[in-house]
């Protein structure tokens, strides 16, 4: 059930109940949700760590932004598609890490299929496009733009990476994966995609090698991806405002302002927020047209909840640290999730909050899993022989 909801997330939004838009993604979310409670209950299910149940909690605080939202209706699914996102991305992260066998499982099949859908879903929807700017203005797949799918396929992608190291067998399925994902992310030409691979990248050779000189050979090549980050963002740069009046500048520029704009919106309700959606009630005076989320995770959950989101903040924050620095070859996709999230708007969304909250559930996992094995280690030397 676990692979099939991430498969599903690659249809959008069709199933309407009660003039509300769900995906096929959801359903499927809910139907595990409930036979994980089953199995709970008969005491089936693996127990969920605390840095889960934390994350439950906090994300669970961020409701107050529905109350506090100028629309009730439009506030409520937000948040809906948020929570959900993540509680099912929770359960899946506890079932993913205990399930990281040496052989491809459900939770692997279900991601190559959301990365094989999308990427047939982003090559047929750019035919019609005549130039590269029409290609990542255009482009849209079943559940997002160009930013979001391209955020989002860059944290799969480094997922199935950490995967690929793991198992012995069906290795290939997983690269063939990995390198539909990292293309068709590139395809969008966002420049946050770029950035997010970079430092994606620039985690995963850092962690990389198993013996000491192949770890400093590794560590050494940290130097070139640099190199390979300015190499990509030229190309993307040239070939999207190639032939067109746009300013490059502009786009980082109304960043910066939704930056601000999102302050501002936190200090005038400090404690509560100004609500989900509720930056579309601003933005049109700075940019023009309403602008749902701040494209930054912090400022964004600060306007939504106020105070109230401090302590997911706070979670999200020690999550990534851990997973950066100890978890071996997942730290690469939450150090890519860390910085999408930074630069778009995409824990604020149900694949999202799916997929990063997954990523950050598995790694703390396998950081304790690392954890323990060396403390094993030291006793095992320690003890007399």
């Amino acid at each position: 059930m676990a692979g099939l909801t991430f498969a599903l997330a690659s249809i959008g939004p069709t199933i309407v109940v009660f003039e509300a838009y769900f995906t096929p993604s959801q359903i499927s979310a809910a139907l595990l949700l409930i036979h994980v409670g089953v199995a709970t209950a008969v005491r089936r299910a693996p127990s969920a760590p605390r840095a889960a149940a934390a994350l439950l909690l906090c994300a669970a605080l961020l409701g107050v932004g529905v109350a506090s939202a100028p629309h009730l209706n439009s506030a409520a699914m937000a948040f809906l598609n948020f929570i959900s996102g993540t509680i099912t991305a929770v359960v899946i992260g506890v079932q993913a890490a205990g399930a990281r066998t040496v052989r491809l499982n459900a939770i692997d099949i279900g991601l190559v299929t959301f990365v094989a859908i999308s990427a047939a879903q982003n090559f047929a929807g750019t035919d019609e496009a005549s130039t590269a700017a029409e290609v990542h203005a255009t482009l849209l797949v079943a559940w997002g733009g160009s930013n979001y799918v391209g955020a989002v396929l860059v944290i799969v992608g480094y997922w199935l990476l950490a995967r690929a190291m793991e198992i012995e067998r069906g290795r290939w399925v997983l690269l063939l994966a990995i390198v539909a994902s990292f293309v068709t992310a590139v395809s969008t030409l966002s420049r946050g995609t770029i950035v997010a691979l970079s430092v994606g990248l620039l985690v995963a050779t850092w962690n990389s090698g198993g013996s000491r000189f192949t770890r400093v050979v590794s560590r050494l090549g940290v130097l070139v991806v640099p190199v390979v980050g300015l190499w990509l963002m030229n190309i993307v740069v040239g070939e999207r405002f190639e032939n067109t009046s746009a300013d490059p500048a502009y786009n980082i520029d109304a960043r910066w302002g939704l930056y601000r704009l999102a302050w501002d919106e936190f200090l005038r309700s400090p404690l509560f927020g100004t609500g989900w959606t509720g930056l579309r009630e601003v933005s049109p005076a700075l940019l023009g047209s309403p602008i749902t989320f701040a494209h930054n995770w912090y400022f964004s959950a600060l306007q939504i909840a106020g105070l109230f989101a401090l302590p997911m903040l706070i979670v999200f924050t020690w999550l990534t640290l851990r997973g950066v620095i100890g978890a071996g070859v997942y730290g690469a996709p939450v150090a890519a999730a860390f910085t999408a999230a930074m630069i778009e708007p995409v824990m604020e969304g149900y694949v999202g909050a799916l997929v990063i909250v997954s990523v950050l559930v598995i790694s703390s996992r396998v950081r304790d899993d690392r954890q323990a094995e060396k403390s094993v280690a030291v006793r095992l030397s320690s003890s007399p022989t």
